[in-house]
């Protein structure tokens, strides 16, 4: 059954290309997506939907942390900070991009 027919319209699904759980068992974003990674993370800010930005992303984390362990992460120097800022900027004033409750007010 598609997304749109089991959800009321007012809900926010999120999307990601990473999160805790990816991270642990799968990688980093260049580690699953390879040179591709920023172009998932344009499709995950741009579907319907809230776009989550995990833990160290903006920093281009480049290890996989340990499972239910605490592990630091380095932030660096904030290298894709601006990225990120771009395409949440963009989920949140660009009018074709809007879903759930917000929409549902304006519209």
């Amino acid at each position: 059954m598609r997304d749109a027919e089991r959800f009321p319209k007012n809900v926010y699904r999120m999307y990601f290309t990473s999160n805790h759980d990816e991270n642990s068992w799968n990688g980093t974003d260049p580690g699953m997506y390879g040179p591709n990674f920023e172009n998932f993370a344009v499709l995950s800010a741009t579907v319907p939907g809230m776009p989550l930005i995990y833990n160290g992303q903006e920093s281009m984390l480049d290890k996989q942390l340990e499972f239910f362990e605490k592990d630091q992460i380095d932030w660096k120097e904030y290298s894709y900070q601006d990225f990120y800022s771009i395409l949440l900027d963009l989920n949140t004033t660009n009018q074709a991009l809007w879903n759930g409750r917000i929409w549902r007010r304006l519209y």
